[in-house]
């Protein structure tokens, strides 16, 4: 995991994040979150849903988008 958060760091213009933040918390941040609204997810599905179609159903994420970006990049929203 921590040869992935270094890849992503060296892969990801820092230039719009806020200046408080450092690039590796930045991106340690959305990836927890990522992982956070997929647990969620998954967890809102019963075992049935799951087995039925072999697929599972988009969750909407714009909202924990928006929310991402606002807290990531300085400047935004204000």
């Amino acid at each position: 995991m921590e040869h992935a958060i270094e890849l992503l760091v060296s892969r990801v213009d820092h230039n719009c994040f806020r200046t408080d933040i450092e690039p590796r918390q930045a991106v340690e941040f959305v990836l927890l979150s990522l992982e956070a609204l997929i647990t969620k997810q998954m967890s809102s599905l019963n075992e049935q849903e799951l087995d039925e179609g072999g697929t599972v159903p988009a969750l909407d994420t714009s909202l924990y988008k928006h929310m991402l970006k606002y807290g990531v990049y300085r400047g935004a929203g204000k």
